[in-house]
């Protein structure tokens, strides 16, 4: 089990999340490493990570809204792990463990000075749990449920496995965002206006615009994390833009 907490680790560290994923493969378009991918790219990177270890069978589940995705992993002992790359979790949990001590609650990043961010486990039923985010303590963010039962999906959505529904691939802004030094490094990208913003969740400075030189500074070292270039996210920035304004063009057809 330690090459798959190993795995989820690196994947965290290493992959920035984006939320324009699902858009360029509409558009058949590759994209570089560094500009990472949605949740589904997060956990098709950690079981690559893991293909050599025959000990361990890694398996993607979806959760009940067909919107998000993690990774479970059994082990040769047949025990269950849950993880997910996405939401920045520092311990994997047992699922067995989960079940039998009715709830669990893991620090995730990211994190504020003595404050994390938590993820809190719920089981619903014998085979399904739900997660959720508690931002620094006290602010409830979005969360999913998982069924055991149905809920494990083999193939490989980052790949086109699934039919996406249009309104899960348009957003009103577009992220990147990356782990700094356990705070979560993000810019935005307005398609309206063609603005970006970038700012450092757990600093109380949230958002600010670039061309302010601090901020310049903080977009180069988000940047710097996966080695993309600054103005070729720009560029892929712009490109998801324009096949969102296309896809609104084609619906009003």
């Amino acid at each position: 089990m330690h090459k798959f907490k190993e795995a989820v680790d690196q994947v965290q560290q290493q992959v920035p999340f984006n939320n324009m994923t699902y858009l360029f493969q509409h558009a058949g378009i590759e994209t570089p490493p560094a500009l990472g991918g949605n949740c589904s790219h997060m956990v098709e990177r950690v079981k690559e990570l893991c293909a050599s270890e025959r000990d361990l069978v890694l398996r993607s589940i979806q959760a009940e809204d067909y919107c998000h995705e993690a990774v479970v992993c059994e082990d040769s002992s047949g025990e269950m792990f849950f993880a997910d790359p996405s939401f920045y979790m520092t311990e994997l949990v047992s699922l067995p463990q989960l079940f039998k001590k009715g709830g669990r609650r893991v620090r995730s990043f990211p994190r504020y000075l003595s404050m994390w961010t938590e993820s809190k486990f719920e089981p619903k039923s014998s085979t399904c749990f739900g997660v959720k985010r508690v931002l620094f303590g006290h602010h409830a963010m979005g969360g999913y449920t998982y069924d055991l039962q149905h809920g494990f999906n083999d193939r490989a959505p980052f790949h086109g496995a699934r039919n996406v529904e249009i309104d899960e691939m348009v957003s009103e802004r577009f992220r990147y965002d990356v782990l700094l030094n356990g705070r979560a490094g993000k810019i935005y990208f307005s398609p309206e206006n063609r603005r970006i913003s970038v700012g450092l969740l757990g600093d109380s400075r949230m958002m600010v615009s670039p061309e302010n030189v601090r901020a310049q500074k903080l977009l180069e070292r988000i940047c710097k994390v996966s080695g993309i270039d600054p103005e070729e996210l720009k560029v892929y920035f712009e490109i998801a833009a324009g096949i969102q304004t296309a896809i609104f063009e084609d619906l009003r057809i």
